[in-house]
């Protein structure tokens, strides 16, 4: 969310008088000229394609194997806590079980402390199949892969094999620590049509310091840590997974190659409950298929409190939080955001502007409530923002992510990826006291369902949001989805938001800007600077902050999009970047209610024609709206949820020079569209500010 640097009414008089006086005098349409002319968008693309290319994402033919030949294979069976080996390749010592060849072996019994050994050199192919298995051991691992090409852990049909540790620390191998239930230095393949029960007390449940591939059977586990991890990959085919981790449900964390440290999930089902992450991926994170059910860090009622400069735009959207001590505003418990009485902002004192003899000078006594407004200023820029979490995340990461601490900085976040998210199709379903989609580079959703509940985002890409495909449902989120740059182009999207709908921010701070906002005119022409585009999809926000909010611009070439926006007058049902950016339309139906004071209408660089209206009272939720031409024919109906004052309306429905006939209750209004953007809008800085643009930047919610 951008800030606005409106600290209290005494400022924002003097802001306002600024947006005069600050230009050298220039008019809207000299403002209207230079941001014509400036602006630039550079569109971003994601190579997922080429990405995905650079990945092993085969499942190999012995994957997906799970037939093998009793008669020839070596026996392991446990009686009495003593194993009993018939067959080559593998010898008892004691409670111990090493096999030392290549080959497959069956393992039945129950063993109440003891250990199952593969040391069979680095061209051996080693099936196990477990048969009915109970297994502990006291003091490691109770499968352990010390060197093999690749072992195939099959889970019998009909079986169920419970493998457990004592919940102590398990005793070193030199130089490494097999610390899972199931560890293994080597590929690691899961596979069958029988049930795997695991219980680690100590730390984690499956580990492999190379792939991780399962193709098969009903995996439940309980961890003190993280449950699954595949340093170089995790591969999913099928299987049933119920994960319970203190940490990370499902982990790979290679990133020393670009070509590894990904999770791909072609189906399955699961149901993980994770202290931290839920499924993590230090590259690319991609579904295709499959049922997903996460809980991370209790969900979405267990979030951390949102602390934003000022409280947000309008400072502190005059009522927009809470403010402690500290100077912050900050969210309540319950994430709703106070609202404005009937949507309305208070009046400046007198209603007249103070007269600074042409010199900007801000006021020189300010209330206790306004705070040290050059102090903030000047410091805004250096708050963390977005990528400053995003890399202090990735460090954990880098450094033992399944180590991580459950702690208040924790990452509690449902899909997380280094890289990039891709998925393609499945049914998501995600609870999380963090975001519940979120990557430090781009997140590209062609398919799927979604139902999301945030406590942070319900979608965060540092760089990329592009979504062309699916359902989206996020029920709940502080800001519904943000990126510095996003595309939605299809799909059908349903937002709602404590703060913003949709953020197209860079989370640097840098529109903050100065009041003239010759920083942002600077961004501008480079093209490099966030935008919302909207080329297709059914798009429904509803939010208490901005509904579509961008540093940068907004375009809408298409689409069905309804904005239920903020009933308080410091935000907008549409918001652009201030300064010389574009806020255009070209094509599609938009409705966009919201309170008045900050609202804004399309810019005239728009092609599709256009109203910005406000009625002479606010409007009751619930109360139906309808919008007829001059023949009496509706032209569309809308019934906004939330009580609004301010309707920003576009169709190629609409004609320019024609007049139409807007209704909301016991309020009818007649207007006729004289230009190509028609706005009967006079508020502070709404409908194009005072003078038509508004000036100056505004700074980035911190994440």
């Amino acid at each position: 969310m951008k800030t606005r640097k409106i600290i209290a009414f005494a400022l924002a008089l003097s802001m306002a008088a600024m947006s005069f006086a600050g230009c050298s005098g220039s008019d809207s349409s000299s403002d209207k000229a230079d941001s014509s002319s400036a602006v630039q968008i550079n569109s971003k693309e994601t190579n997922i394609d080429d990405t995905l290319s650079q990945l092993d994402l085969e499942f190999t033919a012995n994957d997906l194997d799970v037939g093998y030949d009793a008669s020839n294979a070596t026996a392991i069976v446990y009686e009495a806590d003593t194993p009993t080996v018939t067959g080559e390749g593998a010898a008892a010592d004691g409670r111990n079980v090493t096999i030392s060849a290549a080959g497959c072996y069956i393992v039945t019994g129950c063993q109440s402390d003891g250990q199952i050994i593969i040391d069979a050199g680095n061209d051996a192919k080693v099936q196990l199949v477990l048969d009915d298995v109970t297994l502990n051991c006291n003091s490691g691992a109770a499968i352990y892969v010390k060197s093999a090409e690749k072992v195939f852990i099959t889970l019998a049909d009909g079986t169920t094999n419970t493998l457990t540790d004592s919940g102590k620390e398990y005793a070193a191998d030199g130089d490494i620590s097999p610390d899972a239930v199931i560890f293994s230095k080597d590929d690691l393949t899961i596979n069958g049509g029988g049930t795997l029960k695991i219980e680690a007390g100590y730390k984690h449940g499956i580990v492999s310091k190379d792939d991780l591939v399962f193709t098969g059977g009903n995996i439940e586990i309980t961890a003190a840590k993280t449950a699954i991890e595949g340093k170089d990959s995790v591969k999913i085919a099928d299987g049933s997974f119920k994960i319970n981790a203190g940490t990370n449900g499902i982990v790979s964390s290679c990133e020393d190659d670009a070509s590894k440290g990904f999770v791909y999930i072609a189906g399955g089902s699961f149901d993980i409950t994770a202290g931290t992450d839920g499924i993590q991926a230090q590259t690319l994170l991609t579904i295709e298929n499959g049922e997903l059910n996460i809980v991370t860090g209790g969900g979405s009622a267990n979030a951390t409190k949102k602390q934003n400069d000022f409280g947000g735009k309008g400072g502190g959207n005059f009522g927009g939080g809470q403010r402690p001590d500290g100077g912050n505003f900050q969210k309540p418990d319950n994430g709703e955001m106070p609202e404005m009485s009937d949507g309305e902002r208070p009046e400046m004192p007198d209603g007249e502007m103070p007269d600074f003899g042409g010199d900007m000078q801000p006021p020189t006594q300010q209330t206790a409530a306004e705070g040290d407004v050059t102090n903030k200023l000047e410091t805004a820029s250096n708050d963390t923002d977005s990528k400053a979490d995003t890399k202090t995340e990735t460090a954990d990461t880098q450094t033992d992510s399944k180590d991580a601490d459950l702690t208040d900085s924790a990452s509690r976040k449902g899909l997380k990826a280094g890289n990039a998210i891709a998925i393609t199709g499945g049914k998501i379903t995600v609870d999380s006291a963090d975001d519940t989609l979120h990557s430090g580079g781009s997140v590209v959703i062609s398919g799927g369902s979604f139902e999301l509940s945030s406590g942070d985002d319900g979608i965060h890409a540092d760089e990329i949001v592009e979504i062309s495909s699916g359902t989206v449902n996020i029920s709940k989120s502080y800001e519904g989805v943000e990126a510095k740059y996003i595309t939605v182009s299809g799909g059908n999207i349903t937002v709602n938001a404590s703060d913003d709908g949709f953020n197209a921010s860079d989370g640097s701070g840098e529109n903050f800007g100065g009041f003239g906002g010759k920083g942002n005119q600077q961004a501008a022409e480079s093209g490099d600077t966030p935008y919302l585009k909207i080329t297709g999809g059914t798009l429904y926000v509803n939010a208490n902050g901005d509904g579509l909010d961008s540093n940068g611009s907004i375009l809408v070439e298409g689409g069905e999009i309804t904005v239920d926006g903020p009933t308080n007058g410091g935000n907008g049902a549409l918001d652009k970047g201030d300064g010389n950016y574009l806020l255009t339309v070209t094509g599609g139906t938009l409705a966009a209610f919201g309170a008045t004071g900050m609202e804004e209408g399309f810019t005239d660089d728009s092609a599709q024609v256009s109203l910005l209206h406000n009625f002479t009272s606010s409007v009751a939720a619930g109360t139906e709206v309808t919008v007829k031409d001059e023949d009496g024919n509706v032209i569309a109906t809308y019934t906004p949820a939330k009580s609004w004052q301010s309707m920003v309306f576009t169709s190629d429905k609409l004609t320019q020079g024609s007049t139409y006939t807007i209704t909301a209750g016991d309020q009818s209004e007649t207007v006729t569209l004289d230009s190509i953007n028609t706005s009967n809008s006079t508020g502070g800085f709404g409908g194009g500010g005072f003078g038509g643009n508004r000036q100056g930047g505004r700074g980035q919610r911190n994440n």
